[in-house]
This record gives C-alpha cells, sequence and structure tokens, in this order.
C-alpha cells in the first residue's frame, strides 16, 4: 500500500495542470532589498526608521542593555530609575516567581528542586549576597551571570527592574526579626507560635 503512495501522489501533481514554472514561483517570493524604492511606503523608501522610542533587534547589543544598569561613569546604578509602586512589586513578585524562583527558591534562599539536581555549583542565595546596588542585579537578569542566562528576551525593561525592587522586599522579608513586625501582627505571631 505504501508503495502506492508516492506514484499516485506525482501522477495527481501531474494531471493537476501544475507545471514547474508554478512550483518555483512558490519559491521565489517578491521582496524588498535594502536602498531600493517601494511602491507599498507613501515615501517610497524600502527601509523605514523604526517607530520612535523603540529599539530595532540589531542595535540591541550588550553595551545597550548594560547602559541601563550603569550611570555614565560606568558605575552600577544606586537606584531602581522607575517609581516603585505596590502594582510594580505584584508585577515584580508573579515574574521573580516564574523565572527565578525555579533556581533561586521562592525566598530567593537558592533552595529548590532543580537547585538541588544540578550538577554544576548550585545557583546562589539572592537574599545571603553582600550588598550590591540595583544596577548589578539589573545587570545580571539582563545579560546572564554565570551559569544562568540572560532573561532580556522574556522580561521587558520594567519587568526587570520590577524583579530587582521585589527581590529588595525578600532581603527585607528574610531578615527581619519579631521586633520589625507592627504590634499587632507581633501580636498574632505570637499566638501562632503558642
Amino acid at each position: 500500500m505504501n508503495r502506492l503512495i508516492i506514484p499516485l501522489f506525482l501522477a495527481a501533481a501531474c494531471l493537476s495542470g501544475c507545471t514547474w514554472d508554478d512550483w518555483g514561483t512558490m519559491t521565489r517570493q517578491p521582496k524588498v532589498l535594502p536602498y531600493r524604492e517601494s511602491d507599498f511606503y507613501a515615501d517610497e523608501r524600502a527601509m523605514q526608521a523604526p517607530p520612535e522610542g523603540t529599539v530595532p533587534w540589531e542595535t540591541r547589543t550588550v553595551k545597550y542593555e548594560w547602559r541601563q544598569s550603569k550611570d555614565d561613569k560606568g558605575k552600577w546604578v544606586d537606584r531602581i530609575p522607575v517609581p516603585i509602586t505596590a502594582d510594580m512589586l505584584l508585577v515584580g513578585r508573579e515574574k521573580f516567581e516564574i523565572h527565578c524562583a525555579t533556581c533561586h527558591g521562592l525566598v530567593g534562599n537558592g533552595y529548590s528542586l532543580p537547585a538541588e539536581n544540578m550538577g554544576a555549583r548550585p545557583p546562589p542565595s539572592l537574599v545571603d549576597l553582600p550588598p550590591h546596588p540595583p544596577g548589578y542585579f539589573y545587570g545580571a537578569i539582563s545579560e546572564g551571570f554565570g551559569y544562568m542566562g540572560s532573561y532580556a528576551s522574556q522580561l521587558s525593561v520594567t519587568e526587570r527592574w520590577s524583579v530587582v525592587a521585589y527581590l529588595d522586599v525578600l532581603k527585607h522579608s528574610q531578615r527581619a526579626s519579631l521586633d520589625d513586625a507592627p504590634s499587632s501582627v507581633k501580636e498574632q505571631l505570637m499566638k501562632e507560635a503558642k
């Protein structure tokens, strides 16, 4: 039965009236070459400038990404350049749990099932790292660090800064003592501990 399929297909193609020229036109599609005229655009230029406020994919380089995390003197940015809001922190938490917690753990302490099974060096505890400015973490998320790859294609610039802001929340939460809690929360925690 299988031996009959190919000859039947070839016979059907021949009888359908298709010629090799028809097949050839499917492989030769019209396209606009750089620096040529084009009737498609009003200004008749084939090459168009990217929309304002965007960065063409071809020019997204390491230098551009690191520029977001370093100042004019090449030092790490010491403040998050976007306003920190509750919504931003919720986005940061969501993106951290999706992209970062797999290896670094839900609380950023480096404990997770994939981390335990890594053959190479396990991911670090983000909570116990020595203090680094926010630009350092933004740069690591954007370009990768060590075994960790870049997340620039998965996270927008604002989402990356949201993750950096949420990381500060995690550090605070993991280092907080009972005395840091408001009195109403402290009472509730004491009741639960008993």
